[in-house]
């Protein structure tokens, strides 16, 4: 295991991996990478930053590099956000740390947040997960806030537990946790760390978080919202079954949160009228 790099030491606690897939970021990754490490050494934590390069056709790995990324990496296998996240995690449990934040390159998460997620692990929790759907964010179409929310509700049926935002991107989690629950899919991680973790008996916990617009770009990931939806939902059908959460509860969790959702949009519209 590696103990070191650029001449520091891990000897204080907590040691954080900030694990940060990017695709064609090179206008944020820089930014990303030199404003999540000095958030976590103006509280006196050592930090590695970890940037997976998922087969970029620009110059974000020198951008990342340049801002003083300490390990950079080609994706690997076949790219795709669940392989990057995969291979940041996996790369990033080669070295000494008792922490991974994961978040976007993108530049929607904010800094700002990143320790109070880590307060939250720090003090019990084994994934702290940033929520950005306590409310509506201005850079959230009204379709794909309803799609999360639904996605949320019908995670939080399936696994028993509340789940506020299964679908972000912005999470502090345990070494044991991402030592244990290395994900398998090959669309998308989010939700599959949540099942994962809840169903081994982690302690999953949630804080309200800023959600940014982007400055260049847009996503890559959520092409459309029906295209979405029908990787996630064929991701966590393979997964429940696998896990044994049994064949019919996610189509019954999937309608329980549909309706649950519109009843709740429906009051919400009348308390506005």
């Amino acid at each position: 295991m590696t103990t070191d790099f650029d001449g520091l030491t891990f000897r204080d606690d907590p040691v954080v991996a900030v694990v940060i897939p990017a695709r064609n970021e090179s206008a944020t990754v820089a930014e990303v990478v030199s404003s999540f490490r000095a958030i976590l050494m103006s509280a006196g934590i050592v930090a590695l930053v970890v940037v997976v390069d998922d087969r970029s056709s620009d110059d974000t790995a020198v951008r990342a590099r340049d801002a003083g990324a300490d390990v950079v990496i080609p994706s690997g296998g076949t790219g795709g956000l669940a392989q990057a996240f995969r291979t940041g995690v996996i790369t990033a449990l080669t070295y000494d740390v008792t922490h991974i934040l994961h978040v976007d390159a993108d530049g929607q998460y904010s800094p700002a947040d990143a320790l109070g997620l880590l307060d939250i692990v720090l003090n019990g929790a084994d994934l702290a997960i940033g929520s950005r759907l306590w409310n509506r964010p201005a850079c959230m179409s009204r379709p794909r806030y309803f799609a999360n929310r639904l996605f949320s509700r019908a995670v939080a049926c399936l696994i028993g537990i509340p789940i506020l935002d299964a679908q972000s991107g912005y999470r502090v989690f345990t070494r044991e946790l991402a030592d244990t629950c290395l994900i398998s899919g090959t669309y998308t991680y989010t939700q599959e760390q949540v099942i994962r973790a809840a169903h081994l008996g982690y302690v999953v916990s949630f804080m309200p978080i800023s959600f940014l617009p982007r400055s260049f770009g847009r996503s890559r990931l959520i092409v459309s919202v029906p295209t979405y939806a029908a990787h996630v939902l064929i991701a966590v059908w393979r997964l429940t079954n696998a896990l044994g959460i049994g064949h019919l509860r996610l189509p019954v969790c999937l309608i329980y949160a549909f309706v649950i959702e519109c009843r709740d949009r429906h009051k919400l519209e009348g308390s506005t009228r």
